[in-house]
């Protein structure tokens, strides 16, 4: 990878931020600057779509990136001369809700069974983009999603109705 940026669509840090942005706003920005349409993508555009609305007017869902401790990526030469780069990404989805929250399965490990006002649930992801040449967007083969940690502040005196929340992101 080059690391004087002449190769956008190489450098991990940018193949983050695209897929972060795919989740965060539809891939308005990165996720359409760095990387071709494919079904991967597509998911993760979807999934966007989906969460933010999801809630009605009942609240909000919001994606955003997160301290990332592994900026290491990988890449292997294909039979075509570009590489395939594997690298991760973390990101955070935090659901903000008028009533109250409580935690699904998925997130109870971490939050146990008390009402929240909001929570956000910390992903950690393993992504595989293929780069065809130096001159193309990455082409996202598949991600892989899971959730490493929730947090979220206790509700307090909030209307007995509940969001009961399960979170899962898991998709290849």
């Amino acid at each position: 990878m080059a690391t004087d940026g002449s190769q956008p669509a190489l450098d991990a840090g940018r193949l983050r931020a695209a897929v972060v942005d795919n989740f965060a706003t539809g891939g308005v920005y990165d996720g359409t600057k760095y990387l071709t349409p494919t079904a991967a993508s597509q998911r993760q555009i979807s999934v966007h779509t989906k969460d933010i609305h999801r809630l009605g007017t009942k609240g909000t869902t919001a994606f955003a990136a997160a301290d990332n401790p592994w900026t290491q990526a990988y890449a292997l030469k294909t039979a075509g001369g570009g590489p395939l780069v594997l690298f991760a990404h973390t990101q955070t989805d935090t659901v903000y809700q008028g009533w109250q929250i409580i935690s699904g399965p998925s997130t109870r490990a971490w939050l146990g069974t008390t009402p929240r006002q909001a929570i956000t649930a910390t992903f950690t992801c393993a992504d595989a983009a293929l780069i065809p040449d130096a001159n193309s967007k990455a082409q996202l083969l598949g991600y892989s999603c899971e959730i490493t940690a929730a947090d979220g502040p206790p509700e307090a005196g909030r209307p007995a109705s509940n969001l009961h929340l399960h979170r899962s992101r898991s998709t290849r």
